[in-house]
């Protein structure tokens, strides 16, 4: 049976509080794992303002959960524990010293004294309590059973790891034994931990130390005006003279007197010792859900910026490949350099010379014929005469120099320079969003200037236009060799076929019989289609059109390639979408978890303390409400 506090009047009431059903323990400690896991498996990567708070908000819980929460949900009915907490120099080593009745805790005017946690326990309550290496255990025959003090670092140390590890014990106590001084007493620091503990209804005590002689009223009198200001009067408020100290370093025993009976009494009295314990647990997962909240949010922000961020990277690519489809489909692309080849080649009548016969028929097949046919053995040296000039015209076309390669060369040239440019600019549009974007400059504070790149990207092109122009090499291999076997064109013939197949699938025309409502019957490349058809057929259509979609295939690909390679240093961070969903379906289940339990809420009023005795040979203290 425990004393637990009443919601409804604001005043702790003795009922009986039944005992938590282990299976409603065991859904709280679940449901608290759970959360706790996920918290810690959660991480906020982009730079937002948010994301401080939230990893701050995020280790701290964490931190409550596995220092406090689930190992005290598990063990109620173990030993109250008393943090004594305060700022710098207010004499808390001192106090735990003289309250356990020997030096326990290091204490001096060098500043931090207490750089290790003492945690003094009666030695009855051993088994409760392990040290190690951040912790010093050590027994005080002074101190009742079902009591323990721990000396905590200063709030306001200047080691910044003894401030976190002081707001981590504090998170971690039953209940606070908050230390000031009549100098110290109207500190911001104090005050904002005081409201903290009146938030999550953790039971707190108000030390003041080292009040000079005949100044106790006046102290007394505007230390309650500031605890009523802050809607803490009812806070036990223990005044501690101005005194000397022992040769160990301790206060005389008179001076601590009320203070220690008014813990023992705690210790002594199991139902309030209870209702403490389970105020305070209560308080603090009560106070979970609108954290997580809050951390939930911020997965969220996380969530929101990646999308953003993503999304320029699409919007950017997307406008370039509409820009660069564009280009190919009008012919825009033959110009300078490639239409100077061209007309340099059509201009001649090599390729109108060929046209009655299927191209490199000739040349390439006369050297099978003459080794295997008798016939035009006997004609040798005529089929010689032939093949050489022909072989001699294809040179001039496919060989290295020839037009044919010219005009490859020009092709290849002016087909990877758009491309080039086409992706730098995308890739500068999306730094230039994402510097814009508060989480870009961070992302992009490691990677390479795409400008400073640029050879790489020209590689990578390079490598796009060579697989396309294989590709459409292997069509047009593959259509020739549909032809009869006597009538198949060879080598130099496709590599003819296969030039002319790409320069008008980038800048030509898909038809030689246009209309003026179509394509122009003037278009400079119409002469190539014609080529094309007289050896191909109906077939150089489909194969001009096969070549161009082809080409916007690869270079969609390509594109989202480079749009890939700009979003790996975001994917990298791997940001769950779904993370601020199980953050609040988890805090949910912990609230529910903690109503099942019977633990109550932090808007519950805490528990009623014990009377605070007058000093001894002192008169009672005014009331502080």
């Amino acid at each position: 049976m425990t004393t637990e506090p009443s919601a409804a009047t604001g005043q702790a009431t003795a009922q009986p509080v039944l005992a938590v059903r282990h299976s409603d323990l065991q859904r709280l400690v679940t449901a608290l794992t759970d959360l706790m896991e996920s918290i810690a498996g959660t991480r906020y990567p982009l730079a937002l303002p948010s994301a401080p708070d939230a990893m701050s908000a995020g280790n701290a819980t964490v931190a409550e959960l596995n220092d406090y929460l689930l190992p005290r949900v598990l063990r109620l009915d173990g030993p109250l524990l008393a943090v004594v907490g305060g700022s710098t120099g207010v004499g808390k080593s001192t106090l735990v010293n003289s309250l356990v009745g020997t030096p326990v805790s290091s204490a001096g005017v060098l500043r931090p004294t207490t750089r290790t946690p003492v945690l003094a326990h009666s030695p009855a309550d051993g088994s409760w309590f392990a040290g190690g290496d951040h912790l010093t255990v050590t027994a005080a025959p002074a101190l009742a059973p079902g009591l323990a003090i721990l000396d905590a670092p200063d709030i306001d140390s200047v080691v910044q790891a003894n401030r976190s590890l002081a707001s981590r014990l504090l998170a971690a106590a039953d209940m606070w034994l908050f230390v000031t001084t009549a100098a110290r007493y109207a500190d911001a620091v104090p005050w904002e931990l005081l409201r903290k503990a009146r938030n999550r209804a953790t039971a707190t005590a108000l030390v003041l130390n080292r009040v000079p002689e005949g100044a106790r009223a006046e102290l007394t009198t505007s230390l309650s005006s500031l605890l009523t200001t802050h809607d803490l009067d009812t806070l036990p408020l223990f005044i501690i003279p101005e005194s000397d100290r022992d040769s160990q370093g301790l206060l005389a025993p008179d001076r601590v007197a009320p203070l220690l009976r008014w813990l023992g009494a705690l210790a002594d009295d199991e139902e309030t010792r209870t209702t403490i314990v389970r105020q305070t647990v209560g308080g603090a997962i009560d106070l979970l859900e609108p954290t997580v909240t809050g951390l939930a949010a911020a997965a969220d922000d996380q969530t929101t910026a990646a999308a953003e961020l993503t999304a320029a990277v699409q919007v950017a690519h997307d406008g370039m490949r509409s820009r660069l489809a564009t280009v190919i489909t009008d012919g825009a692309l033959l110009r300078g350099d490639l239409l100077a080849r061209w007309q340099s080649l059509a201009g001649t009548n090599d390729l109108f010379r060929i046209l009655p016969t299927r191209i490199g028929r000739i040349p390439e097949r006369i050297g099978w014929v003459s080794d295997r046919t008798g016939w035009l053995r006997h004609h040798a040296g005529r089929t010689r005469d032939t093949a050489a000039h022909s072989r001699e015209r294809a040179a001039a076309l496919v060989g290295r120099g020839g037009r044919i390669s010219r005009l490859r060369q020009a092709l290849e040239t002016s087909l990877s320079a758009l491309l080039c440019d086409t992706a730098l600019a995308a890739a500068e549009r999306v730094r230039a969003d994402w510097l814009a974007h508060p989480a870009g400059p961070a992302l992009l504070a490691g990677v390479e200037d795409p400008s400073a790149a640029s050879q790489a990207l020209a590689a990578r092109v390079r490598t796009v236009v060579g697989y396309w122009w294989r590709a459409v090499g292997e069509f047009v291999d593959a259509e020739a060799r549909k032809e009869p076997a006597g009538r198949r064109i060879g080598p130099h013939a496709i590599a003819v076929s296969t030039t002319l197949t790409c320069v008008l699938a980038c800048s030509g025309p898909t038809r030689s019989t246009t209309d003026a409502s179509s394509q122009s019957s003037e278009h400079p490349m119409l002469a190539a289609l014609k080529v094309l058809e007289t050896v191909f057929g109906q077939a150089a259509t489909a194969l001009v059109t096969d070549a161009r979609t082809g080409l916007l295939t690869k270079i969609d690909a390509f594109l989202a390639s480079e749009a890939a390679g700009q979003s790996e240093v975001l994917a990298a961070h791997r940001i769950d979408p779904a993370i601020a969903g199980r953050l609040r379906a988890l805090a949910r289940e912990v609230t529910i978890a903690r109503l099942c339990a019977g633990l109550p809420a932090a808007r519950t009023a805490p528990a009623t303390l014990p009377p605070v005795d007058p000093p001894d040979g002192q008169p009672a203290p005014e009331e502080t409400s």
